[in-house]
This record gives structure tokens, sequence and C-alpha cells, in this order.
């Protein structure tokens, strides 16, 4: 692909959405038609999904003069795997990877799921943040331990 392209990666709860749509604003910038195309998750060994142009198609409202953007969240936990796929369709990509203070991020969690997410609201509506936190904890210890 000619084309400029960059893609935004991270962990969750860290400012993705918000850089995707800042950058988005900018008249030299196309996002994609879908925040979280995922592309580069599916199985880079079927071509049935993965040709060029599956992957050009999130981009055809946007002119080839400006910069692609996509942001993918999710291939931050991939790393060195997707990065590979992802330098094989796009070698000239520029990456965007954010990041976040482990502790806000944590907390950010959870008060996003007390507001956004109806399973996790009913399992955390009774609880304190620091009791959240200390089951956190107790049971990555115990799946450690499991190990």
């Amino acid at each position: 692909m000619s084309y400029k392209h960059a893609i935004i990666a991270g962990v969750n709860k860290c400012g993705t959405t918000s850089a995707f749509r800042y950058l988005s604003d900018h008249p030299g910038v196309c996002g994609s038609s879908i925040k979280e195309i995922r592309f580069f998750l599916q199985d880079p060994y079927d071509a049935s999904t993965n040709s060029v142009e599956r992957y050009q198609a999130y981009f055809a409202h946007c002119t080839n003069n400006q910069m692609f953007l996509e942001a993918s969240p999710s291939y931050f936990s991939w790393g060195k795997e997707i990065a590979d796929r992802i330098l094989g369709l796009i070698p000239a990509v520029k990456i965007i990877v954010m990041l976040r203070d482990p502790i806000d991020r944590l907390h950010s969690y959870y008060r996003s799921a007390l507001v956004y997410d109806n399973y996790a609201n009913a399992l955390l509506s009774d609880i304190k943040f620091s009791e959240f936190v200390d089951t956190a904890l107790k049971a990555d210890k115990e799946v450690g331990e499991m190990d």
C-alpha cells in the first residue's frame, strides 16, 4: 500500500477512542469507517478475510492525500505477532501505542463498569473500589497458584 497509514494500539481505558476522534477531525487525517477494525486479529492464512482490498474498504470514504487512521487497542496485547502482520501489509505504517498509569486505569474501569456495563454493574454496585481491588488481587493470586 502506498498511502500514509497510522494505527492506534494500547490498553483499554487509556484514551484510544478520544485520540482517534481528535485525530480524525484533522483535515489531513481520515479515520476508518469503524474505529476498531481488528483486521489483523483475524486468521492470517484465511485469504477470504484478509485481502488488501477488504482492508482498504474501511477507508473507501478517504482521499489518497489523507493519512488513513485506525484504532484497534486490542492489537497491543498480541505484541510482535500482530506487529509482523501489520508490517506485512503496511510496511511504512506509523503505530501509536497508548498506555496509562495502571491504578488510574483500574479506577477508570471500575467507574465505567458501574455506569455502562450491566453485567459488571450488578456485581460491583454493592462494593467500594477498595473492596474491588482486594477481590481482584485475591483472584489473581489464586489463579497464579493454579499455574
